[in-house]
């Protein structure tokens, strides 16, 4: 018999009570939808970072090519 068993008043409100809590915050999905959206669009968007960093000169070079070309062609 723990020490505080004799004060039932201490114990058992809070031990219920989060007991509860917890009960109701493990069982509850409302923002789950929201937070595996939240991590879809964050690895996404890294994956964007990602390539434009490893392929950012490339693709200027691409670009600049495709510019110099119409410009060429509309003059």
């Amino acid at each position: 018999m723990s020490r505080f068993s004799r004060i039932p008043w201490l114990v058992h409100p809070f031990s219920s009570l989060s007991h509860g809590l917890v009960r109701r915050w493990a069982g509850d999905e409302r923002g789950a939808v929201a937070v595996e959206y939240g991590v879809i669009l964050a690895v996404v968007f890294l994956t964007m970072v990602g390539s434009l960093y490893t392929f950012g000169d490339q693709l200027k070079a691409m670009l600049d090519f495709l510019s110099a070309t119409v410009a060429a062609a509309l003059a």
